[in-house]
């Protein structure tokens, strides 16, 4: 049995060395998971209308795939299926708005 924090570093491991990350919707519309996801540059999948700091869903599309239609078959086709041009993009885009959530590295006096 795991512990909490042995399941967060899990959780964070299994999310830096994967191409796509599930982003399900949470209690509110805004989840911790779709931050994570942009951190560890893992294209996050939006599964339901969420809160995207900075961005409109549509606008999110270019970094993360929004899926709501909710068939989760096809989106797995989809996902295996999307050209490596377009998860190139995505992750280059991906890297820009991480970006924008980190603080700009300083030496300490």
């Amino acid at each position: 049995q795991t512990t909490g924090v042995a399941s967060v570093a899990a959780s964070m491991t299994q999310m830096a060395h994967s191409t796509f990350c599930p982003v399900p919707p949470g209690i509110i519309p805004v989840t911790r998971r779709l931050y994570e996801a942009i951190i560890f540059e893992c294209i996050p999948v939006i599964t339901a209308p969420t809160v995207v700091a900075f961005h409109t869903l549509t606008e999110a599309e270019e970094f993360a795939v929004v899926w709501l239609n909710g068939n989760l078959t096809q989106l797995a086709r989809h996902l295996v299926n999307m050209p490596y041009e377009e998860v190139l993009r995505k992750r280059r885009r991906l890297r820009k708005v991480k970006s924008l959530f980190m603080y700009p590295e300083q030496e300490l006096d």
